[in-house]
């Protein structure tokens, strides 16, 4: 493995990642998208937005909104898996 872990944002995708043989993505930062698909702003709340902090107190809804159609991969893989 070239790199065991990767913090990422919304500005890289699992498979570029992947690519680069990475092993673990470690979803530090919230996953954050315009309603096109694009990475939002840093530092800012994505009109898609997939982030723990929201859920402090609480579980996230069983069944939550996809991410926007052109957004990568990542997000989308990340609610299958719940």
């Amino acid at each position: 493995l070239s790199h065991f872990q990767v913090e990422g944002g919304a500005g890289i995708s699992a498979r570029s990642a992947m690519s680069r043989g990475v092993y673990i993505f470690h979803y530090t930062y919230g996953l954050e998208y315009t309603l096109a698909g694009r990475p939002q702003g840093s530092g800012t709340i994505g009109e898609w937005s997939l982030d723990k902090r929201h859920y402090g107190g609480a579980y996230p809804p069983r069944h939550m909104q996809p991410p926007p159609s052109g957004a990568p991969g990542g997000p989308a893989r990340l609610l299958a898996a719940g």
